[in-house]
């Protein structure tokens, strides 16, 4: 009986410590998927990341203007920040927000009738969808002067949405294509962002 005894809470011991691990390891899996632990993959792609502030707490949504009217987009944590390619014309300012959990389905499609309020049609934006990424974006949208696209990075792997307003500056050269421009910084920052995401 005594054997029984011992051998039973050695067995507890062992299920104990081994939930532990699993519970510290789901810690660390989940750190990694954090809005820092995204911001710090992007410095690492080599994005030139300024001006970062990061969401105020308390306001576990935000509001945006949709097709439907006014609409939430769960937020719980997020940064704001800027990229600006290299010798290029372009601006971007990024919002990458975390979706609060079992929230990113129905984000995904409020994010979707926002581009619809943005001036989208199925002909002008582009939508790519992945088991672990969905892609919006459109040229000329009908937002304020000066930007000249707007494209979200939804992430089903880290429950994140970044979202980048590309502005257009004073153009140094002038005799620059400004779609290739365009493309080429879209296609720097696109891939850089999707490594992290």
């Amino acid at each position: 009986m005594k054997t029984t005894q011992t051998t039973r809470r050695w067995v507890q011991a062992v299920i104990a410590f081994g939930i532990m691990c699993t519970g510290a390891a789901n810690a660390a899996e989940s750190s990694t998927s954090t809005i820092d632990g995204t911001v710090a993959c992007f410095r690492e792609q080599g994005l030139q990341i300024s001006d970062l502030t990061k969401r105020q707490n308390g306001v576990s949504y935000r509001t945006v203007q949709t097709s439907k009217g006014t609409e939430k987009v769960s937020v719980t944590d997020g940064v704001r920040f800027f990229w600006t390619a290299a010798g290029q014309q372009f601006r971007v300012k990024l919002h990458l927000e975390q979706s609060a959990n079992g929230q990113l389905a129905s984000d995904t499609e409020v994010i979707s009738r926002e581009y619809q309020k943005f001036g989208a049609t199925p002909e002008t934006m582009t939508r790519s969808v992945s088991p672990a990424l969905t892609e919006l974006g459109l040229r000329n949208p009908v937002l304020s002067a000066g930007l000249v696209g707007v494209h979200s990075l939804i992430s089903a792997k880290h429950q994140q949405i970044l979202t980048m307003y590309i502005n257009w500056l004073p153009a140094q050269d002038s005799s620059q294509d400004s779609e290739a421009v365009y493309s080429a910084a879209m296609s720097e920052i696109l891939n850089k962002a999707k490594a992290c995401l």
